[in-house]
């Protein structure tokens, strides 16, 4: 969806399926009860306001992902290096433990990252939708998905980042390189889980069913 880091909302306009008897349903989205809220922030928001949104949501979208491969992938470390121990003996036990304690992690670096990256699509999709570029209905659904999708890549990117620091050493990497490395993997396994996420049916399920909930909560807010 990339709906945090774009200038327009990626998710599939809502289209109501019949609206010839109601004419307000064909008004563009950002009347009603937005319109005067739009033309009050037009007065005193600056032109380039949107680009400045923009780049704020995609650095700290970067910052999260970064933050999560490196701290989430120091403390999935250990869980990891207990998995291939215990892989390499045959241990049942200690792959059980190790897996629980992978899982916790990844549960803890995914609510963080969701969190975060809810809130910056919040501050994004809220602008846009203020200033009429998308619909209120549209907004929320972003929003809902972007923290879903946030929590997914947060997950992955911590384990990546533990499975990286752990291949690098073994490597013999060390200091600044090693953290770099690892943090570098750390990102590309939280991207890469986004974007499959993304490709599935399940989000595709999810972001139906979030948008209609959605475009009928908000339609006070997009027809007169």
């Amino acid at each position: 969806m990339g709906s945090i880091s774009s200038t327009t909302s990626s998710a599939t306009p809502y289209r109501p399926a019949a609206t010839a008897g109601n004419p307000s349903l064909n008004q563009p989205s950002g009347q009603g009860a937005g319109s005067s809220l739009k033309a009050s922030i037009d007065r005193f928001v600056p032109q380039n306001m949107g680009g400045l949104v923009n780049a704020g949501t995609m650095i700290g979208r970067v910052a999260n992902a970064a933050n999560t491969a490196t701290k989430g992938g120091a403390e999935a470390l250990p869980q990891v290096q207990g998995f291939v121990t215990a892989l390499k003996g045959f241990d049942l036990t200690g792959l059980w433990t190790a897996a629980q304690g992978l899982g916790k992690t990844a549960l803890s670096w995914g609510g963080k990252s969701a969190g975060i990256q809810g809130a910056l699509s919040l501050v994004a999709n809220g602008y846009r939708a203020i200033t009429g570029q998308e619909s209120w209905g549209d907004a929320g659904t972003n929003v809902v998905m972007d923290t879903t999708s946030g929590a997914v890549g947060g997950a992955a990117g911590a384990i990546a980042g533990g499975i990286g620091t752990m291949a690098l050493t073994a490597l013999g990497v060390a200091g600044g390189p090693l953290t770099i490395g690892a943090a570098l993997i750390g990102l590309g396994g939280y991207f890469l889980a986004e974007n499959l996420f993304k490709r599935t049916g399940i989000y595709c399920k999810i972001e139906q069913t979030v948008s209609d909930v959605m475009h009928s909560a908000f339609k006070p807010f997009s027809n007169g």
